[in-house]
């Protein structure tokens, strides 16, 4: 079995796919094409590459041994189609996701959340959650995914969704998108404007316009870091040494302190946009129950991952249809507001003063179902946990198409009235989850509530 750690208890080199089991590859007869006078060999008989096949030869396969050990021939162009491919596929996505935490294990121990890292569960599409659930795959794939929980776990344990940290990631991730025309570019203009100030006072300036430099890479990279789990801190330092290194590149022999105080005044730029967002933070304290679409809500889908599970939370996810209720930063309401395409969530409760549980969210999206009429969606509801999703993805019915384009259509909406799903058509359903009633029971049709 690989070891994922060393004798001595060091961290292993980082995976690669030469290093993972053979699979079904053991012991098959690979066949290969090429043409006639071709350099490239073919193992899909119908690549769109291959002129025609003029010539083939195989390659017998070991027995036992890793992928690195496969016989291949030289310029191969393609896999073979069907289990083999299938199988690789598999193995580089694990690949992936092992490196990945690694990556986002080194992040965490600087200090920074691995918030792209945590967003994500193991499985990717078709049938590759069961060749990863099963052997030889599955010996390299559970510890994978237990070290990626464990990861998760702590941070959960660090993060809240009435935290500071967690406002200031939101914000920061609103403020970013505000670089493109729309309703609160003003605010982005701002954080620009701040930096411009910074290095006037400086005295430096750009060939290209300062306003343009700080807005062209350093300020949403500085955004995107720290909405994706970086302190401001170290996201300002990254932010400095970059622009440090391009001011030691292009300096002349007589400007030998200007890279020096190039970092310097970065430095000052990124503590000013640390206080800006901190202040803003402190204008939306609290946490408020939401309802919102996963993709679609204008804000960062991993970072809404990871702060949907430092609460109760409960989803509703079949076909296009991915609803989630959750506790998140009030701060998400600029989020859901900014949204390109109408509200990208509804506000159920501001600083919720009831008890609300995983099953309180799970019983809401119940009661919700069946008071918009859709009481087949409430099979597909599930109470949230704290844990990273491994459940395997299953392909809808033409029947769960229909219901949830149904839907997904009418949307949400910011105002009671209209087409949309408002709090006041949540209400009904809310009010009954609080009190622990269920509108209709799932197998019943539409009843009477009753008290469960």
């Amino acid at each position: 079995m690989l070891k994922l750690v060393t004798d001595d208890g060091n961290p292993r080199s980082a995976l690669s796919v030469e290093d993972l089991p053979l699979g079904p590859w053991a012991g098959t007869m690979l066949r290969v094409w090429a043409t006639k006078t071709g350099t490239r060999w073919h193992a899909d008989p119908d690549c769109p590459s291959l002129k025609s096949r003029a010539r083939s030869d195989e390659f017998a396969q070991r027995s036992s041994g890793t992928l690195g050990d496969r016989i291949l021939p030289e310029g191969l162009h393609c896999d073979p189609p069907g289990t083999l491919t299938d199988y690789l596929n598999a193995a580089r996505h694990l690949v992936y996701y092992a490196n990945e935490t690694d990556e986002a294990e080194r992040k965490r121990a600087r200090g920074d959340l691995p918030i792209s890292a945590l967003g994500r569960h193991l499985g990717a599409f078709g049938n590759m959650d069961e060749l990863l659930a099963e052997e030889p795959l599955a010996s390299i794939s559970g510890p994978e995914h237990n070290r990626r929980s464990r990861l998760a776990e702590d941070v959960n344990r660090y993060l809240s969704a009435d935290s500071e940290r967690a406002c200031v990631m939101v914000l920061a991730d609103w403020v970013r998108r505000g670089r493109t025309p729309r309703g609160h570019q003003r605010h982005y203009d701002r954080f620009v404007e701040a930096a411009v100030t910074v290095f006037n006072a400086a005295g430096l300036t750009s060939n290209i316009g300062m306003h343009y430099a700080v807005n062209r890479d350093a300020l949403p990279e500085w955004l995107e870091s720290v909405a994706g789990g970086s302190t401001c801190e170290s996201a300002t330092q990254a932010v400095a040494d970059q622009e440090f290194a391009h001011a030691q590149r292009g300096r002349r022999a007589d400007e030998s302190d200007i890279p020096k105080l190039v970092r310097e005044t970065w430095l000052s730029a990124g503590a000013r946009w640390q206080l800006m967002l901190e202040s803003m933070a402190l204008a939306h304290p609290g946490t408020v129950l939401a309802l919102f679409k996963r993709h679609g809500s204008g804000l960062d889908t991993d970072l809404l991952d990871v702060l949907a599970r430092t609460g109760p939370w409960a989803t509703l996810k079949i076909a296009h249809l991915d609803w989630t209720v959750a506790e998140l930063p009030t701060a998400c309401r600029l989020s859901f507001a900014s949204n390109d395409d109408g509200s990208g969530g509804v506000i159920l409760l501001e600083e919720p003063g009831y008890q609300v549980t995983h099953e309180t969210c799970e019983l809401f999206l119940r009661n919700l179902a069946h008071s918009l009429g859709y009481p087949d969606l409430t099979q597909h509801v599930r109470r949230g946990t704290a844990a990273l999703d491994r459940t395997p993805r299953t392909k809808a019915t033409d029947r769960e198409y229909e219901l949830s384009l149904a839907v997904q259509r009418r949307g949400f909406s910011s105002y009671p009235g209209g087409a949309g799903i408002s709090a006041d058509t949540c209400r009904p359903a809310l009010l009954a989850a609080l009190e622990g009633d269920q509108l209709a029971r799932p197998s019943a049709g539409r009843k009477r509530r009753s008290r469960t």
